[in-house]
């Protein structure tokens, strides 16, 4: 017979074999010094996991468990009721703050429009062109000097 398997000495210990297997894995270990070993130690290891329970787990899991639930009342939700409160005060802010930028705004007291550069009727002949025309009408404008050669002319 070969060597006892991990599974089989675990079985062996733990006593899930039938008694006749368990019979010939103990004549095996009593003949065999390396099964013998892993025998002792598995038992050893038992024996110190067994000293260790306090108490055996019994009973209904799920009782306990409803037992356990019914002793500490549930405490309600807190983000539900602190909810309504912030959505009033965002919507408070919002609406203070469009009002003071509106009031800020119409009364004069708003930032001045920026600067746009140049008067552009007064900047020269050519630029009234650009300020009369319709954009399609410059567009048109800019095509024909493209194609004559950009309205350049040679002075030779």
């Amino acid at each position: 017979m070969s060597h006892l398997t991990p599974t089989e000495v675990i079985r062996l210990v733990s006593g899930e074999l039938p008694p006749a297997h368990a019979a010939a894995l103990e004549a095996h270990a009593a003949a065999c010094p390396d099964c013998a070993a892993r025998v002792r130690a598995q038992r050893g290891l038992w024996s110190v996991l067994g000293a260790d329970r306090e108490r055996t787990p019994g009973g209904d899991l799920a009782a306990a468990v409803v037992r356990r639930l019914n002793e500490r009342p549930a405490e309600p939700l807190r983000i539900w009721s602190r909810t309504p409160v912030r959505v009033a005060a965002a919507v408070l802010i919002g609406i203070g703050t469009g009002y003071g930028a509106a009031e800020w705004t119409l009364r004069g007291a708003g930032p001045a429009p920026a600067p746009v550069g140049p008067d552009l009727a007064t900047a020269g002949p050519d630029v009234e062109l650009l300020v009369t025309m319709s954009p399609v009408g410059l567009y048109a404008a800019l095509s024909d000097l493209d194609a004559d050669g950009g309205g350049t002319e040679d002075a030779s």
